[in-house]
Protein backbone atom coordinates (compact mmCIF):
# COMPACT_ATOMS: atom_id res chain seq x y z
CA UNK A 1 0.00 0.00 0.00
CA UNK A 2 1.65 3.46 -0.68
CA UNK A 3 1.27 6.28 1.70
CA UNK A 4 -0.75 8.69 -0.48
CA UNK A 5 -3.38 6.04 -0.61
CA UNK A 6 -4.15 6.43 3.29
CA UNK A 7 -5.70 10.18 2.31
CA UNK A 8 -8.57 8.25 0.34
CA UNK A 9 -9.77 5.88 3.63
CA UNK A 10 -12.19 6.62 5.83
CA UNK A 11 -10.43 8.27 9.42
CA UNK A 12 -13.88 8.02 11.14
CA UNK A 13 -13.05 5.76 13.71
CA UNK A 14 -9.67 6.05 14.01
CA UNK A 15 -7.85 7.44 16.64
CA UNK A 16 -5.73 11.06 16.15
CA UNK A 17 -3.99 13.33 17.61
CA UNK A 18 -2.82 17.31 16.26
CA UNK A 19 0.68 17.42 15.82
CA UNK A 20 1.21 20.53 14.08
CA UNK A 21 -1.19 23.75 13.93
CA UNK A 22 -1.77 27.20 13.23
CA UNK A 23 -3.38 27.82 16.69
CA UNK A 24 -1.68 26.69 19.93
CA UNK A 25 -4.15 25.97 21.52
CA UNK A 26 -4.73 23.00 19.03
CA UNK A 27 -1.99 21.50 19.79
CA UNK A 28 -1.70 18.19 21.19
CA UNK A 29 -5.50 17.64 21.25
CA UNK A 30 -6.06 14.29 20.46
CA UNK A 31 -9.23 11.61 20.67
CA UNK A 32 -11.22 8.98 18.61
CA UNK A 33 -12.47 10.34 15.25
CA UNK A 34 -16.39 10.67 15.27
CA UNK A 35 -17.24 12.91 12.47
CA UNK A 36 -15.14 14.47 9.15
CA UNK A 37 -16.53 17.50 7.38
CA UNK A 38 -15.48 19.05 4.66
CA UNK A 39 -13.50 21.54 6.55
CA UNK A 40 -13.45 20.18 10.06
CA UNK A 41 -12.67 16.59 12.13
CA UNK A 42 -14.63 15.94 14.95
CA UNK A 43 -12.35 14.43 17.96
CA UNK A 44 -13.87 13.15 21.11
CA UNK A 45 -12.09 12.63 23.62
CA UNK A 46 -12.07 12.55 28.10
CA UNK A 47 -13.85 16.19 27.85
CA UNK A 48 -16.27 15.81 25.52
CA UNK A 49 -16.16 16.56 21.55
CA UNK A 50 -14.02 18.81 19.77
CA UNK A 51 -13.83 20.21 16.49
CA UNK A 52 -10.74 20.77 14.65
CA UNK A 53 -10.65 23.14 11.22
CA UNK A 54 -8.15 20.61 8.99
CA UNK A 55 -7.01 23.92 7.06
CA UNK A 56 -3.12 24.94 8.60
CA UNK A 57 -3.24 21.24 10.52
CA UNK A 58 -1.32 18.12 10.43
CA UNK A 59 -2.62 15.00 11.81
CA UNK A 60 -0.87 11.83 13.45
CA UNK A 61 -4.12 8.80 12.78
CA UNK A 62 -3.54 5.77 14.03
CA UNK A 63 -4.74 2.88 11.18
CA UNK A 64 -4.69 -0.70 12.31
CA UNK A 65 -0.72 -1.61 11.81
CA UNK A 66 0.23 1.98 11.38
CA UNK A 67 0.67 5.37 12.18
CA UNK A 68 0.41 8.27 9.46
CA UNK A 69 0.66 11.99 10.11
CA UNK A 70 -2.05 13.28 7.45
CA UNK A 71 -1.72 16.94 6.35
CA UNK A 72 -5.50 19.01 6.67
CA UNK A 73 -4.86 21.14 3.67
CA UNK A 74 -4.68 18.01 1.61
CA UNK A 75 -7.86 16.34 2.66
CA UNK A 76 -10.26 19.80 2.79
CA UNK A 77 -12.59 17.93 1.08
CA UNK A 78 -16.07 16.34 1.42
CA UNK A 79 -14.66 12.46 2.41
CA UNK A 80 -16.87 11.21 -0.38
CA UNK A 81 -14.99 13.95 -2.70
CA UNK A 82 -11.68 12.88 -2.24
CA UNK A 83 -11.55 9.82 -5.10
CA UNK A 84 -12.99 12.31 -7.18
CA UNK A 85 -10.06 14.85 -6.25
CA UNK A 86 -6.96 12.09 -6.80
CA UNK A 87 -5.20 14.10 -9.06
CA UNK A 88 -5.44 17.21 -6.93
CA UNK A 89 -4.57 15.81 -3.65
CA UNK A 90 -1.35 14.29 -5.27
CA UNK A 91 -0.57 17.64 -6.38
CA UNK A 92 -0.92 19.49 -3.39
CA UNK A 93 0.82 16.36 -1.16
CA UNK A 94 3.96 17.15 -3.66
CA UNK A 95 3.86 20.43 -3.06
CA UNK A 96 3.86 19.92 0.53
CA UNK A 97 6.75 17.73 1.22
CA UNK A 98 9.31 19.53 -0.93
Amino acid sequence: MKLQDLYFYDFVGNRAAVISSTNRCDLGLSGLIVDETKNTIHLRDEKGLRVIPKQGRIFRVAFPGSTVDIYGDAIRFRPEERLKQYRRILKNLRRMVK
